[in-house]
Protein backbone atom coordinates (compact mmCIF):
# COMPACT_ATOMS: atom_id res chain seq x y z
CA UNK A 1 0.00 0.00 0.00
CA UNK A 2 1.45 3.31 -0.73
CA UNK A 3 0.74 6.34 1.09
CA UNK A 4 0.27 10.27 -0.06
CA UNK A 5 2.80 12.14 2.06
CA UNK A 6 2.20 15.76 2.35
CA UNK A 7 4.74 18.44 4.11
CA UNK A 8 2.81 21.05 5.90
CA UNK A 9 3.69 24.66 5.05
CA UNK A 10 5.99 24.67 8.28
CA UNK A 11 8.02 22.12 7.34
CA UNK A 12 8.19 23.39 3.94
CA UNK A 13 8.79 26.72 6.21
CA UNK A 14 11.50 25.05 8.14
CA UNK A 15 13.59 23.17 5.36
CA UNK A 16 13.62 26.55 3.22
CA UNK A 17 15.26 28.34 6.87
CA UNK A 18 17.86 25.47 6.97
CA UNK A 19 18.67 25.80 3.43
CA UNK A 20 19.20 29.49 3.35
CA UNK A 21 20.93 29.40 6.78
CA UNK A 22 23.75 27.11 5.30
CA UNK A 23 23.54 28.59 2.04
CA UNK A 24 23.76 32.16 2.62
CA UNK A 25 25.07 32.35 6.48
CA UNK A 26 27.43 29.74 6.40
CA UNK A 27 28.04 30.12 2.86
CA UNK A 28 27.84 26.19 2.11
CA UNK A 29 24.93 26.40 -0.83
CA UNK A 30 26.78 22.94 -2.11
CA UNK A 31 26.52 21.24 1.33
CA UNK A 32 23.07 22.82 2.15
CA UNK A 33 21.80 21.51 -1.60
CA UNK A 34 22.77 18.19 -0.59
CA UNK A 35 21.49 18.07 3.03
CA UNK A 36 18.25 19.47 1.75
CA UNK A 37 18.04 16.56 -1.17
CA UNK A 38 18.87 13.98 1.42
CA UNK A 39 16.08 15.14 3.86
CA UNK A 40 13.49 15.57 0.83
CA UNK A 41 14.52 11.94 -0.25
CA UNK A 42 13.93 10.63 3.45
CA UNK A 43 10.60 12.38 3.69
CA UNK A 44 9.64 10.25 0.01
CA UNK A 45 10.06 6.88 1.61
CA UNK A 46 7.59 7.83 4.12
CA UNK A 47 4.73 6.93 1.55
CA UNK A 48 5.76 3.42 1.97
CA UNK A 49 5.94 2.85 5.92
CA UNK A 50 5.14 5.91 6.92
CA UNK A 51 4.48 4.69 10.99
CA UNK A 52 7.99 3.87 11.17
CA UNK A 53 7.91 7.03 12.84
CA UNK A 54 6.12 8.36 15.92
CA UNK A 55 3.54 10.67 15.36
CA UNK A 56 3.93 14.11 16.53
CA UNK A 57 2.45 14.86 19.52
CA UNK A 58 2.24 18.38 19.35
CA UNK A 59 -0.95 20.47 18.07
CA UNK A 60 -2.96 20.54 15.82
CA UNK A 61 -0.97 17.26 14.71
CA UNK A 62 -2.21 15.13 17.56
CA UNK A 63 -6.09 16.46 17.19
CA UNK A 64 -5.58 15.42 13.22
CA UNK A 65 -4.24 12.14 13.41
CA UNK A 66 -7.34 10.85 16.74
CA UNK A 67 -9.63 12.16 14.37
CA UNK A 68 -9.00 9.24 11.78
Amino acid sequence: MSYNVQLSDEAKQDLRGIYEYITFTLLEPVIALNLRNRIVSKLNTLDEMPERYPIYQEEPWKAENSAG
